[in-house]
């Protein structure tokens, strides 16, 4: 599969998730720079805070920070998603994991950490699928015009929808299920130990 699809996909799956959480990215591109093949601009939490005051909703930093772990991870459940699984160690979203690790850390202590990020995969997972439409909208405009800023992701996405009711499933995290992910997480921490 091209690459450029499952890169547009990828960054797809960040901006449309965060778009639909209230965090909307300054832009997403596809244009590589000395960093990475691409990326999602995120604006701070401490901006997204007062933002959703000005439009009369109050959100605790830790549920700003969990949207942003959300969107973070659904770049790889979008590539998932909509263009089928690759094997654990092909996905070039060690930055992604890195970042979700650290954010994990600051919001629960390690045992805990690892339930909850099992359950915030399973979240964006499911907005992935709830927004699979937008975010096939959004890879195509990416892979046309390969950066995309704000205004256009809105025309694109769409108003983020009413909450809705019910929620997935969340109580059923198996003991290997949070093995797996403990295990993923000290990988991605090797990885990219910068000391």
């Amino acid at each position: 599969m091209n690459q450029i699809i499952r890169t547009a996909c990828h960054e797809a799956g960040h901006a449309v998730v965060a778009q639909m959480l209230g965090y909307e990215p300054r832009y997403v591109t596809i244009v590589a720079n000395r960093d990475s093949s691409s990326h999602t601009k995120f604006p701070d939490p401490y901006e997204v805070q007062p933002t959703m005051e000005k439009r009369g909703k109050y959100r605790d930093m830790a549920v700003i920070v969990r949207a942003r772990i959300m969107a973070m991870m659904a770049g790889r459940e979008a590539e998932d998603f909509c263009l089928g699984p690759l094997p654990p160690d092909a996905y070039g979203d060690g930055d992604d994991r890195y970042w979700i690790n650290l954010m994990l850390k600051d919001l629960y202590k390690p045992p805990v950490a690892f339930v909850h990020e099992v359950r915030l995969r399973r979240m964006a997972s499911w907005l992935v699928r709830r927004h699979v439409a937008a975010i096939v909208r959004v890879a195509e405009a990416l892979i046309v015009e390969r950066t995309l800023r704000k205004r256009k992701l809105r025309a694109l996405c769409g108003d983020p929808p009413r909450p809705h009711r019910r929620l997935p499933p969340l109580s059923d995290v198996s003991a290997e299920e949070i093995e797996a992910v403990y295990a993923k997480a000290k990988a991605a921490e090797r990885e990219l130990d910068f000391s």
